[in-house]
């Protein structure tokens, strides 16, 4: 192939900035509409306050349809915007991305252009002319490599655009969840006169999705379990609203429920708790405001069919040892939920989320601990057991302790497919936007488990290693309080992050390779807790080779011991014991 025959379009990215400008101007309208709707409907009400007048609760009455739509419009408008700020974060991805491929394909033509020319007037029979023919044949060869990445350049924005269309095809609430009649939201806002529920339009827009949500679940009850998984089948989005859903309504649903049990509230062995849990397990094991035990044991219900879900995939003939061993871990870890070794109280395999629960919840648990991992962890982190190992030192340390080792989603540098880390993607570290999405996700999770009645009177207290310490803190953004919160050499904490005045700081940490980075400048721009005065600690704790690094020299040994020492801190070993006795006093003082 000659240096003409090389085709080199590389598509254009539509300008992020121009896209979120637009969707900003557009929510800002979208509020205002709803700010004004619900202006108009609280000054007609008090019109009741100056004086009686026949009619005026009739014209309450209308008003209270179009203010409910117009609350669906901005909530629709809202979730729009929201996808079209993944689509721009994309797009700024793809940007640089083709950035790089223009300037590589600037390079490459005249590689292959100066390459062609040797090749034409060398002798092949001479060894410069067999130098150049060599040449040549490996600038083909990296053109190749070239095109396969634009290819793949092109791809990855199709699938960005694939991705902004469905996220826009389930933005309608309103034909989301009809009532079990068929009716949609709006033709069911006459139940909730204006005098009997007070609040603004978004407010009875919460409270008609969690009645909706609950009645479905009621529904649920009067049909065979078939019935009602083939339902969850057919109506996937369902799952999204549910998580939409006020986790305190769930709650008290759920409590009722309970009540026409057999035994106390949240028995689970008898009537519609268990019919329920036996019926659609995956759905109870993931509903926030679902007690921790019932969650764990409808979990423990749906392990089979993940089970059999891992199984099916091992059948798949272009396997490789990696990908094997990785559905082998995830039978062998569900294996264990179901002999009762395990406790999950959330697993979603495709979406990469699992929160383990070590510990019993009980009217004597005195300390609820958030544990964020680190970097790269991923589920295969679960399955054997690596993330665990301060969960299950608090627990045996601290009596009436309750960890939960949390991982909502996929975590920076994760390789999702097979475990183990990606080094190319430590930069995700840093990403502001991953670090909001990750804490609103948490948020959402301290939401839900906070409601459990064995937790209402117990500290809450997060504890982060390396970036889990940037997952807790963007969760304190988006409004988690924390009684404590605890940086295990933590690497920073995102630009809005602010101090909470009633929540104790403190950083414990070796000296590592983060450390090292920090001092730099390269993490968070220089915000970590050993700078940052809310942040109380000590001195660094000595690890097992520290005398390597006390010459003050800088050699590749120094580079195995910052790193070891970096992964040390959350291991429950000999050589990290006076750590976790401090971090246990911490957690129980």
């Amino acid at each position: 192939m000659t240096f003409s025959d090389y085709a080199w379009g590389i598509e254009e990215v539509p300008d992020a900035v121009v896209l979120r400008e637009a969707c900003d101007r557009i929510d800002a309208r979208a509020a205002g509409v709803l700010a004004a709707m619900t202006g108009v409907k609280r000054l007609w009400g008090n019109v009741d306050l100056v004086f009686s007048v026949s009619g005026a609760e009739t014209v309450n009455q209308a008003m209270a349809g179009p203010e409910l739509s117009t609350a669906l419009f901005a909530a629709n408008i809202g979730r729009g915007c929201t996808a079209l700020g993944y689509l721009a974060d994309e797009y700024e991805a793809l940007s640089r991305r083709r950035k790089a491929l223009v300037e590589r394909v600037a390079a490459m033509r005249k590689r292959l252009a100066d390459a062609e020319e040797s090749s034409a007037t060398s002798q092949v029979s001479s060894e410069f002319g067999m130098v150049a023919e060599s040449d040549l044949l490996a600038a083909q060869s990296a053109a190749d490599d070239l095109l396969a990445d634009i290819a793949k350049f092109h791809r990855d924005l199709d699938d960005a655009e694939d991705a902004f269309e469905t996220d826009l095809s389930r933005v309608a609430v309103d034909d989301v969840i009809p009532a079990l009649d068929g009716t949609p939201f709006t033709a069911r806002v006459s139940q909730w006169s204006p005098a009997g529920e007070p609040g603004s339009a978004t407010d009875v827009l919460e409270r008609l999705l969690a009645d909706s949500v609950t009645e479905r679940l009621d529904w649920m009850l009067s049909v065979s379990a078939a019935e009602a998984r083939q339902w969850l089948d057919d109506n996937p989005d369902f799952w999204n609203n549910v998580e939409m859903v006020d986790p305190d309504q769930i709650a008290q649903w759920w409590a009722d429920l309970a009540s026409r049990s057999k035994g106390v509230p949240g028995a689970w062995e008898s009537g519609p708790v268990a019919a329920l849990t036996v019926a659609v397990p995956a759905l109870i094991g993931s509903l926030n405001g679902v007690p921790a035990l019932d969650r764990v044991t409808a979990n423990r219900t749906a392990a089979p069919d993940w089970i059999t879900a891992a199984r099916e995939d091992l059948q798949d003939p272009d396997l490789d040892a990696a990908k094997r061993a990785f559905l082998l871990n995830e039978i062998a870890y569900l294996e264990h939920s179901i002999a009762g070794d395990v406790q999950l109280y959330l697993y979603d395999r495709d979406a990469s989320r699992v929160v383990e629960m070590v510990g019993t919840p009980s009217a004597d648990t005195t300390d609820v601990v958030t544990y964020s991992p680190g970097t790269f962890t991923s589920m295969n982190d679960f399955y054997q057991g690596g993330v665990q190992q301060i969960a299950d030192y608090l627990t045996e340390g601290a009596p009436g302790t309750v960890v939960f080792v949390v991982k909502e989603g996929e975590f920076p540098g994760e390789n999702l497919d097979r475990g183990g880390m990606n080094m190319l993607r430590i930069g995700e570290d840093n990403d502001p936007d991953r670090a909001t999405v990750a804490g609103t996700e948490l948020a959402a999770f301290e939401a839900g488990m906070r409601t459990d009645p064995s937790f209402a009177t117990a500290e809450q207290i997060g504890i982060g290693h390396s970036w889990g310490l940037t997952h807790i803190t963007a969760s304190e953004i988006a409004g988690t309080e924390y009684d404590q919160v605890i940086s295990l050499a933590g690497a920073g904490v995102p630009e809005e992050w602010r101090a909470n005045p009633d929540t104790e700081y403190t950083d414990l940490s070796y000296r590592d390779l983060l450390q090292r980075a920090q001092e730099g400048g390269a993490v968070w721009e220089g915000r970590y807790p050993r700078v940052i005065p809310a942040f109380d600690h000590g001195d660094f704790y000595r690890g097992p080779d520290d005398a390597v690094l006390d010459d003050g020299k800088f050699t590749t040994n120094d580079l195995q011991v910052l790193g070891e020492n970096h992964n040390l801190i959350s291991q429950n070993v000999d050589d990290n014991r006076q750590l976790l006795k401090d971090l246990t006093k911490l957690v129980e003082r």
